[in-house]
């Protein structure tokens, strides 16, 4: 296996175990698989108007997540990985999220386009900067209405063009 495909199995790697964390609601273990140590970590979240840039605000969206929600569940696919430097690295992937939020009658869900930026910290990589980055609500609102049609068209024939 090349230097890159073993990089980007190992944050994959990661990604799986901070998607079960999400889907356990185990967020008191998110931070671990972060840099610790970075003063200034960067968290946006589709759903939030600030960035998150420091840890007791992204320790308070994750706490709060907790209060919102009766279950949440996360999904990560389509990996794309991009070698930074010796010690960084990002990957983009898709974020499919559904979750029942404990002020409303039924379940919502989305996905967003992520990019997770590592750096090696030790032996492990370990996460500095999440950025959620949804569809404009233009697009997003065609593709709604493109979920909602007909898959056919109307029963009648369409007209030639000529």
């Amino acid at each position: 296996m090349d230097q890159d495909a073993s990089l980007k199995e190992a944050l994959i790697s990661v990604m799986s175990n901070v998607q079960r964390a999400w889907n356990e609601g185990r967020y008191d273990d998110l931070r671990g698989f972060w840099d610790a140590g970075d003063a200034h970590p960067i968290y946006l979240a589709e759903e939030a108007e600030e960035v998150l840039a420091d840890w007791p605000a992204i320790e308070a969206y994750w706490q709060a997540t907790d209060k919102w929600n009766e279950w949440i569940e996360v999904q990560y696919s389509d990996f794309v990985m991009k070698r930074i430097g010796d010690t960084d690295a990002m990957l983009t992937f898709k974020l499919r999220f559904d979750v029942q939020l404990n002020d409303r009658p039924h379940p919502i869900g989305g996905s967003n386009r992520t990019n997770v930026f590592f750096r090696q910290v030790g032996e492990e990589w370990k996460i500095h900067t999440w950025i959620e980055a949804p569809l404009a609500a233009i697009t997003y609102m065609r593709k709604l209405y493109e979920l909602d049609a007909r898959a056919n068209g109307p029963e009648r024939a369409r007209p030639q063009a000529s």
